[in-house]
């Protein structure tokens, strides 16, 4: 209310720009907001305008939501309270009190009864609904309508004529008060005044019956509203329509009035005002301060279970959302709508005494608050690390967690010890999803790419892991093929059905650079948006096989596989700090530079795309056996489905296993060629000896040679790694050349018992 009251002009387009009206809602939102007890409500007394006691309750001093404008009452209020209202009232009413009086009203029950219909069909001439059902209300109580003669409207108004005159006998007191009004305000319409009194008298009985069925089952009712009430939001009692229709059996035992309740939609009718507004979280007990800083105590005491500070990071929980965030602009609306909603008052003296006013309604004044709590708000050093670990193995959703450790879904409350920083933005599919939709995953994506089961199944299992966040696996994945060759595909797929767990880094940033950066943590600043993903994609490395210079830097893949190991990396204008990720790094490739040092190969795997897809005309002009005709539509439209991000999403659940997956035979044999072909020197020796142990077996200094020559090792590499991995050099026949690596045997020679 407190920003409504301050940007009045920004919405006058629904408030309407009559200047008298304006300044009247300015007054009244003024005055109600400067009535705010030291319990932070306001006390409303309600009054029947005149002095006879009957027709409606009217708020007094006009200091409530009752009186306000729609568009404002809905908008502040619609969070907080229940909008109930008598459906029909004034015409089901007067229905019932002409039945009860024996007098015949048939315009009066085809409207109550096929009400919709009727104001529907009058929409037309009268121009909307809303005129219609005004038109309606003004015949009833004597008004006069221009129109023409012969018309159902017409013919409703002679009915009501009469209805009013036979009503004569039956409300005397009602015709008395109309007729002393009438004489003090020289009015004519002394029958339709009549009726009114009597059906808001009928209105107001039944109005309080209800607040008395309400209150008796707990709940609480804020406001009357003539025809209606307001009904305070409970955890404890939900309004139903069972619980409508209770009422509305109470009241008529009580009056003999059948009137039905029905529950408004008070978004309806809002005003646009900012949506952190809606996020606040009004405390119980208001607080008193006299100045910013008691204010901010106040506030720091409001925010210490949702707002974390960690090693220069602000992190804020937001409960629609269900994750935590550390993003800027984020956390500012949150702390903005907690903190504008505070109910931290201020004591403000008047004339008639004291009043409190809202500390933090104001933007400006909030910001100064929330400045303050923040410097008072504890480092707590150890929340990164929880938030980071508590969620690895679970995928959240909206409706809640997928486990892959327990194989279990489970709400947010059953699981309070995840905590997480990414939330997809969908339900988890707690059915299996039609096979049909799985059987075309894997026909069009999955075998149009990897192609061979083997493969798929292997890959499966390895993206499982992964999207678990299994970081202790310390492997990641090359994805090589050339252009339009699915690699982009499995990408999206995963970008579209995981989003928040998948991201995509500038492929340079693992190149080795010639020079070394004079700033090694600004360097790796790419790698802190990696912190709490799963999936980190890289596309387009610049590769020149006629520079020797570009390589890819060893080191930094072992740092970022590294298993957990922390990382120091800054951005820009912020404080160095030392993170981990659990990402997985899928390098898509079309070819693969030098990697130094080469040990950094070590726990890559090569997925090869065997296939290259192309258009009719390309297919049929080439012909080649590895060119597939292009599925159209798969990439933009087919990974874009939920049946399909479902059908994923389950594939990867079934293929989830608690140890590190056996690399398939066809997935090895293409990373072992490929790391011979770079020269990995732990490969070679893998492909070429097998350890025995026995003495008879042996490697002579000439087949050494041999090795060094084709594989471009040196000599003493091969040496140096046959010791290190058991054989033993003979000395005795050292100096003839003759052995050297007891206990091995040349793998292609295993049928051999010893060498001559």
């Amino acid at each position: 209310m407190q920003h409504i009251l301050q940007n009045m002009s920004e919405y006058k387009d629904v408030l309407g720009n009559n200047e008298a009206n304006y300044k009247d809602l300015e007054s009244s939102l003024g005055k109600y907001l400067s009535c705010a007890k030291q319990d932070g409500t306001v006390q409303v007394d309600y009054f029947h305008v005149h002095d006879h006691g009957a027709g409606r309750l009217f708020a007094k001093g006009g200091i409530s939501l009752q009186g306000m404008k729609k568009a404002v009452r809905n908008t502040v209020s619609y969070q907080q309270y229940y909008d109930i209202d008598m459906q029909n009232a004034h015409p089901t009413l007067l229905l019932q009190v002409c039945e009860q009086r024996g007098i015949d009203t048939p315009r009066l029950h085809e409207y109550c009864a096929n009400r919709a219909e009727i104001l529907k069909s009058l929409a037309g001439p009268l121009s909307t609904e809303a005129d219609a059902k005004t038109a309606m209300l003004v015949a009833i109580n004597g008004g006069s309508l221009s129109g023409p003669s012969g018309t159902w409207l017409n013919a409703f108004e002679e009915e009501m004529r009469a209805v009013r005159e036979a009503l004569v006998p039956f409300a005397p007191k009602q015709l008395k008060l109309a007729q002393a009004r009438a004489a003090k305000k020289s009015v004519k319409n002394v029958l339709g005044s009549m009726v009114n009194l009597l059906l808001c008298e009928a209105e107001n009985r039944a109005l309080l019956k209800f607040k008395e069925f309400f209150e008796g089952r707990g709940l609480t009712v804020g406001v009357l509203v003539f025809d209606g009430c307001m009904v305070e939001r409970s955890d404890k009692v939900e309004i139903t329509e069972s619980l409508l229709q209770e009422a509305s059996e109470y009241v008529e035992g009580a009056t003999g009035f059948r009137i039905k309740l029905a529950i408004k939609d008070m978004r309806e009718t809002r005003l646009p005002v900012p949506d952190y507004l809606y996020n606040s979280h009004i405390p119980v007990e208001p607080r008193f301060a006299v100045d910013n800083a008691t204010a901010a105590h106040f506030f720091v005491k409001d925010i210490r279970e949702t707002v974390k500070a960690c090693r220069g990071k602000t992190y804020a929980y937001h409960p629609d959302l269900l994750m935590w965030s550390s993003e800027p602009t984020r956390v500012q609306k949150y702390l903005l709508a907690r903190c504008m909603g505070a109910n931290i008052l201020r004591v403000r003296e008047t004339k008639a005494g004291q009043s409190y006013v809202p500390m933090t309604g104001e933007v400006s004044e909030a910001l100064k608050v929330i400045k303050g709590a923040l410097a008072l708000l504890p480092e707590d050093t150890q929340f990164e690390e929880r938030l980071w670990s508590s969620s690895i193995g679970c995928l959240c959703f909206k409706n809640g967690l997928y486990d892959f450790r327990t194989g279990r879904f489970y709400t947010y409350e059953d699981r309070p010890d995840v905590m997480t920083t990414i939330v997809i933005p969908r339900d988890f599919p707690v059915e299996r999803p039609d096979p049909a939709v799985t059987r075309e995953l894997m026909d069009r994506v999955f075998i149009g790419t990897l192609g061979s089961q083997e493969v798929i199944d292997y890959y499966l299992a390895f993206k499982a892991r992964a999207i678990a966040g299994e970081f202790r696996d310390k492997q990641w994945a090359i994805m090589l093929g050339e252009r339009n060759c699915g690699k982009g595909l499995l990408q999206e797929l995963d970008k579209a059905a995981f989003p928040g767990y998948v991201n995509e880094v500038n492929a340079n940033s693992f190149l080795l650079k010639q020079y070394a950066d004079s700033d090694a943590s600004k360097a790796l600043s790419w790698a802190l948006d990696c912190e709490f993903t799963r999936l980190t994609y890289t596309n387009e490395l610049r590769c020149d096989h006629s520079s020797k210079s570009i390589k890819l830097d060893g080191n930094l893949l072992k740092s970022f596989q590294s298993g957990g190991d922390g990382i120091s990396a800054r951005k820009n204008h912020q404080d160095e700090r030392v993170f981990r990720v659990a990402t997985r790094l899928f390098m898509n490739m079309n070819d693969v530079p030098e990697v130094t040092p080469k040990d950094a190969m070590g726990t890559m795997v090569l997925f090869k795309f065997p296939y290259k897809f192309v258009s009719p005309e390309e297919l049929d002009e080439k012909g080649l056996p590895f060119y597939r005709l292009r599925d159209d539509g798969l990439k933009d439209v087919f990974c874009h489905r939920p049946d399909v991000w479902d059908a994923y999403t389950w594939l990867l659940i079934d293929a989830y296993s608690r140890e590190r997956p056996t690399i398939c035979p066809v997935v090895q044999s293409h990373t072992r060629e490929y790391l011979i072909d770079i020269g990995d020197e732990g490969t070679i020796m893998d492909s070429l000896f097998r350890f025995t142990g026995r003495r008879e077996n042996f490697v002579t200094l000439a087949r050494i040679k041999e090795i060094a020559a084709e594989y471009k090792l040196p000599k003493g590499t091969i040496k140096d790694r046959l010791e290190r991995l058991g054989g033993r050099p003979d000395r005795s026949c050292c100096v003839r050349g003759v052995v050297h690596g007891r206990g091995f045997i040349m793998v292609q020679e295993c049928d051999l018992e010893a060498n001559p």
